[in-house]
């Protein structure tokens, strides 16, 4: 049993969740690969009302390209 008296297991540390699960932290190889938007991508967002919510969108679609998953990002 764990010191924290907790009965569950853990296999990843905090840091390898944050690796599997968090938002990227891009370079800025990364940053132009997933943010590269073809013109339907684009056009989705842009397709948005308002700057915010095209900004968002755009956000969205390029950590979905990193990690296949969406991030719930406070603005």
């Amino acid at each position: 049993m764990r010191g924290d008296r907790s009965r569950r297991l853990t296999i990843l540390s905090e840091t390898e969740k944050l690796a599997l699960y968090g938002r990227p932290d891009f370079d800025d190889f990364q940053r132009a690969e997933f943010f590269a938007m073809t013109n339907a991508e684009r056009s989705l967002a842009l397709r948005r009302n308002g700057l915010e919510a095209q900004v968002y969108c755009l956000l969205q679609i390029g950590y979905f390209k990193a990690k296949q998953a969406f991030f719930r990002m406070p603005f």
